[in-house]
């Protein structure tokens, strides 16, 4: 899909993903062929799977979000990738506790 009209870079690793629509940061992430971890399968209560967003600007911390991660993380761009919508061009870092 590299013809995709949103495009995620996935470091550290340098991956990149094509979406031709709005798509959910796990399921992106996932049919991208990339393991991440996410025990609660998408539902947002086990913050398995932890990303960075490295934008510099990031979308609001969702509620579970803000249930899971410290303000520090939130503030460095820490988002959990069942709560993402991937919706417009992103670099994004997955650290390998997230893998």
């Amino acid at each position: 899909m590299k013809n995709g009209k949103i495009k995620i870079i996935v470091e550290p690793i340098g991956k990149r993903i094509f979406l031709n629509e709005p798509t959910g940061g796990l399921k992106a992430i996932i049919d991208a062929g990339l393991g991440i971890k996410s025990v609660c399968a998408g539902k947002g209560t086990c913050g398995k799977c932890r990303i960075v967003i490295l934008n510099k600007e990031k979308k609001p911390a969702s509620k579970q979000e803000q249930e899971i991660l410290s303000p520090d993380e939130i503030d460095n761009g820490v988002r959990l990738a069942c709560q993402q919508i991937f919706d417009r061009n992103l670099i994004i870092y997955i650290p390998s506790s997230s893998l």
